[in-house]
């Protein structure tokens, strides 16, 4: 079976797993329409297109910690030395992030979607906004997913709020800064650089993800 295949099959287990039980999303479902509904009734459904996207950008901050806080529980615990006998560091991990990666770029959909539906969509170029959240969020999945493989080798869940800010705030003001150029119905000056910038960003992640976490899962 080659890494691929194994990638699949374990990528194909946590869609089960998740189907099976749909806490997850459920409990993310409700965190983002009662944060959604309570800034509704404090600014009173007026928000103008900066503390609308601000907003966008913290509550996906806060979605993405809670998914992955917990993903390598069952790895890292009695399942760890089956895992070990039949998948490399390389296909769980690649596992992981694309699970993570899909998974965060639905609820940032779905986020979205809600503020959408509260307080409009202040954004003039569409486009250009859909494809910052995209790959923001898969950049946000990638990074926190490393740190909860840290986090839960070392057994000591509360370092990933003390790991993951310092190394998450390069990304965050990067997809904060193309989200207030997509505001513009202009083309923005520098933007497709920037968006490389992203890119290469997501490829920097995935890389370093895949040489750590093949440390981590010998020890």
């Amino acid at each position: 079976m080659n890494t691929l295949q194994n990638i699949y099959h374990l990528f194909k287990k946590d869609v089960t797993i998740e189907w099976r039980q749909k806490s997850t999303i459920a409990s993310m479902f409700v965190y983002v329409i009662s944060t959604v509904f309570v800034i509704y009734l404090s600014f009173k459904g007026e928000l103008d297109a900066t503390v609308w996207m601000a907003i966008y950008w913290i509550i996906l901050l806060f979605v993405v910690v809670n998914l992955t806080i917990s993903a390598f529980t069952e790895e890292a615990g009695r399942q760890f030395y089956y895992i070990r006998s039949i998948a490399s560091a390389v296909e769980l991990i690649g596992a992981k992030m694309l699970y993570n990666a899909i998974y965060f770029v639905v609820l940032s959909g779905l986020t979205l979607a809600i503020l959408a539906l509260f307080f409009g969509f202040p954004v003039e170029n569409g486009n250009r906004f859909l494809l910052v959240a995209g790959l923001g969020s898969i950049g946000l999945a990638n990074m926190f997913t490393l740190l909860a493989a840290i986090t839960a080798r070392i057994k000591n869940v509360a370092l990933i709020a003390v790991l993951g800010f310092p190394v998450v705030i390069p990304l965050i003001l990067i997809c904060i800064r193309l989200s207030g150029k997509a505001m513009d119905s202009f083309f923005a000056v520098g933007f497709v650089k920037e968006i490389m910038v992203l890119v290469l960003l997501n490829v920097i992640i995935i890389a370093m993800s895949m040489i750590l976490f093949t440390y981590l899962w010998r020890d």
